[in-house]
């Protein structure tokens, strides 16, 4: 867990660097089940070509908007515990949170002034 989290403290900035968690073993098998994920996709969408009745194409439409769907969470999923880290940066009275994926990522922003409360998860 240590090679995970980075802490750098300047004068007035607070750093937390946080990468994501891999497993070398789920990464492989991640990568395998997308690669035959898509396979099965592909298969359905050459089928679109088919003379077909429409019917037929209205189900394979569903499937492959569903199948996008499915094949984009998990080629995220792969590309966040890759390349992914998370950053809290304390500075100036704000505190911003940073999620990036390689070099693209989401920025959030709070003043210090709008933080009621800051309570420790409790684990059992």
């Amino acid at each position: 867990m240590d090679s995970r989290i980075k802490i750098t403290k300047d004068d007035n900035k607070l750093e937390i660097i946080i990468k994501a968690f891999i497993d070398a073993k789920k990464q492989t098998m991640l990568l395998v089940w997308i690669f035959l994920f898509s396979l099965c996709g592909l298969s359905i969408v050459s089928q679109f070509f088919e003379d077909y009745e429409s019917s037929y194409k209205i189900v394979f439409g569903v499937y492959v908007a569903f199948w996008l769907f499915f094949e984009f969470k998990v080629i995220y999923a792969y590309r966040w515990r890759k390349y992914g880290e998370e950053r809290v940066i304390i500075e100036n009275n704000q505190i911003t949170l940073l999620k990036t994926i390689g070099k693209r990522g989401v920025t959030q922003n709070y003043n210090l002034d709008e933080i009621k409360k800051i309570d420790f998860l409790k684990n059992d």
